[in-house]
């Protein structure tokens, strides 16, 4: 009760015990709101010290990543900032690998993804929403839908699933976590396992069963649903490596928003694109060469090289030794030395430079029609003829391929489809440059934290918008993608994991797609998928975000930072802003002051008799400016179904490429023929049928993906 005072005392007045228990009630009445008062502003200093701090120049947490799955805990929602990624080259006897097109990924809170993307029979479940399922269950059938989650060992997760069916957690095995329960919510220890299974089902119940908002998040709690987001950073067409000790290092390092390389080493394939030609014939060997236009490091002991079967060859003299290479930097060419046994040549035999980039493509030279595809060819009349390394086969004790050609081949073996009894890779070299280089690197993403738990990824291989080639398949029901039956179908690499799709660069709706199938044994690597022919556009470009089967080194370390302060998030923010309209002014500038990027007009070496149809229609090409290949011009009296002349590396479809084009015999009486042009990813540019005397290629246009 409030204290009211009695103010109009006077001298003679009488006080009596009521009036001094009144007044001492409201002098401790005043004591007690005094002492609130107090606890309150002590309560409010505390606050106000707390903001102040939020808002100072703390100090960044820093941590360091490795790869693989880790947890970083973050006291409040912030971006992080990667300062350095390090480069790794490993050498064993599976061959070399390096660091390769990195990337951070951040997952949600929630790790479970829309329904869409969960295994499901098709016939028995709807989609109502992305986070709402219906199985329609049939007496004693199990209809499941189920969806892979990579985990920790030994942590606690919680699963909550608002729903009238039954939910299960299970490993790959079959083993039980959660057995099938009515419960919407469960919490199990994940024991020694990285990764689980995720079901929903029916449980041979008849009726209709829905699954709204599923969440597995860690902890022993759950959380209140939120969608599957996550943030990424990846580093597209990078390869970072390390001397083998890895004391030296190729790194991206951060630098005022921007990303860079520094590298001090170069890593590439041996394929048949290099200029190879053959220096020294020895009894056993071929000494081959060809020009090395980088900067050659005099530190040999940082120089490596694996051959097709994944083992090393070591540095040494190869103008004396076989299975050895050289880097000379007085002569700027690299040298190595093949065994005839390896390449199939003949100890007198002398191999052209084409027939030096079949090998390196794949391929091994053998005597003709001899039934035994070991037999070296040293020029005789019978003939050579070239089978891929990884075709050899022992049939009833001869030496035997599952595959063979007689023309010289100009494709990596890896295009083609046939019975493999073998590995084999490219050759690989590794050298120190010498002197290190920086550039700018294109980054994807960012990676923002958020308060509580934060589960990182650290990965290599990750692709980005690579264009698919959708092939209707036996079925007649689905266009067919990564389908190892099918190589027009393959992605550039096996494929680990596809991650997303995307039609005429949009995101492509996954229930459109039909299906990704997992490990089933029919993939170009461990994924593949398919189109629904009713929703297929011929006309539209598909690409695919995925991530590559390897093999690659694995990432030592990634050091980054991230705000504890408020005020600190809020400076990252700004900062980030004003280096991004920066960025895009510059690109908006360099657009605007673009005139021409094409290329000029190239005359190609015409090959197999086929030469200019007329002076004023000398057969040309060019890469015009929105990176489509075009062609004018005609050419005749050539080869049918033999090269015309060859793309360089660049201006070449994906994969084959095909269209009908006008020929004739250009005489009386007039006959005309509807001729089919080819274009493989080789470049190389075939008329398979038509009339040979007047080929005319003008409006010849397609994409240059190669």
């Amino acid at each position: 009760m409030s204290y009211t005072g009695k103010t109009d005392w006077k001298y003679d007045d009488l006080v009596t015990e009521q009036d001094l228990n009144r007044i001492e009630a409201g002098i401790v009445d005043h004591e007690t709101r005094i002492t609130d008062n107090e606890a309150h502003i002590a309560n409010n200093e505390s606050r106000i010290d707390a903001v102040e701090t939020d808002l100072s120049d703390a100090p960044s947490a820093e941590v360091t990543l490795t790869h693989g799955m880790q947890v970083v805990t973050a006291p409040r929602k912030s971006p992080f900032r990667m300062q350095s990624l390090r480069g790794r080259t490993v050498i064993d006897e599976t061959g070399m690998r390096h660091v390769v097109n990195p990337y951070i990924r951040r997952y949600g809170e929630n790790l479970l993804p829309p329904f869409t993307e969960w295994e499901k029979p098709a016939q028995f479940t709807t989609i109502l929403e992305p986070y709402r399922l219906e199985i329609r269950g049939e007496a004693d059938k199990v209809m499941a839908g189920v969806y892979t989650v990579q985990v920790f060992p030994n942590t606690t997760y919680t699963l909550s699933i608002d729903h009238n069916g039954f939910i299960s957690v299970t490993d790959p095995t079959g083993a039980i976590l959660v057995d099938n329960t009515r419960n919407k919510t469960v919490s199990f220890d994940s024991g020694d396992r990285n990764k689980i299974n995720i079901n929903v089902s029916n449980l041979r119940e008849a009726g209709s069963f829905i699954f709204n908002r599923p969440m597995l998040n860690l902890g022993n709690k759950p959380l209140t649903f939120v969608p599957r987001e996550e943030t990424l950073l990846a580093f597209p067409d990078v390869t970072l490596c390390s001397s083998k000790n890895e004391t030296l290092y190729d790194e991206i390092y951060e630098q005022d928003g921007r990303y860079y390389k520094r590298a001090h080493f170069k890593a590439m394939e041996l394929d048949g694109e290099l200029s190879w030609s053959h220096h020294v014939t020895r009894m056993d060997f071929k000494q081959l060469k060809f020009p090395v236009t980088d900067g050659i490091s005099s530190n040999n002991l940082n120089a490596f090289l694996t051959k097709y079967d994944g083992s090393s060859i070591p540095f040494g003299d190869s103008n004396m030794v076989a299975d050895r290479f050289q880097l000379i930097l007085s002569q700027g060419h690299f040298y190595i030395s093949i065994p005839n046994t390896d390449s199939g040549w003949g100890p007198d035999y002398k191999p052209t430079d084409d027939e030096i980039k079949a090998y390196f493509y794949g391929w091994r030279m053998y005597k003709s029609g001899q039934g035994n595809v070991d037999i070296l060819y040293n020029g005789e009349p019978e003939g050579k003829a070239w089978h891929p390394i990884d075709a050899r086969y022992i049939n009833n004790g001869t030496p035997s391929a599952t595959y063979y050609t007689k023309n010289i081949p100009t494709q990596t073996i890896l295009s083609l489809s046939y019975s493999r009894h073998s590995h084999w890779q490219p050759y690989n070299l590794q050298y120190q440059l010498v002197t290190s280089t920086t550039e700018e690197v294109q980054s994807i993403g960012e990676i923002t934290l958020h308060k509580g738990q934060n589960v990182i990824e650290v990965g290599c291989g990750l692709i980005l918008r690579e264009k698919a080639n959708p092939k209707l398949g036996t079925s007649k029901e689905f266009y067919d993608i990564n389908i190892l039956d099918n190589p027009t179908t393959h992605l550039k690499n096996k494929a680990l994991s596809l991650k997303q799709f995307y039609k005429n660069g949009l995101s492509f709706d996954i229930e459109q797609i039909g299906v990704i199938r997992k490990n089933t044994g029919d993939a170009n690597g461990f994924e593949r998928a398919a189109i629904k022919r009713e929703y297929y556009d011929p006309t539209a470009v598909y690409t695919v975000d995925y991530v590559a089967f390897g093999p690659f080194a694995n990432i030592p370390q990634i050091v980054g930072v991230y705000e504890t302060a408020l005020d600190n998030v809020v400076n990252h923010v700004v900062e980030s802003g004003a280096q991004l309209a920066e960025r895009v002014g510059v690109l908006e500038k360099t657009k605007s002051e673009k005139i021409d990027t094409a290329t000029p007009w190239i005359r190609p070496t015409l090959l197999n008799g086929w030469k200019p149809y007329h002076i004023n229609l000398w057969l040309e090409y060019r890469k015009n400016e929105q990176g489509y290949v075009e062609f004018r011009g005609a050419v005749g009296d050539g080869i049918i179904n033999q090269p015309i002349f060859i793309l360089p590396k660049g201006m070449r479809p994906w994969t084959y490429w095909n269209t009908l084009i006008s020929t004739s015999n250009n005489s009386s009486p007039l006959e005309k023929a509807v001729g089919y042009l080819n274009i493989d990813h080789n470049g190389i540019v075939k008329l398979i049928s038509g009339i040979n005397i007047f080929v005319g290629l003008d409006n010849v246009t397609f994409l240059a993906e190669n």
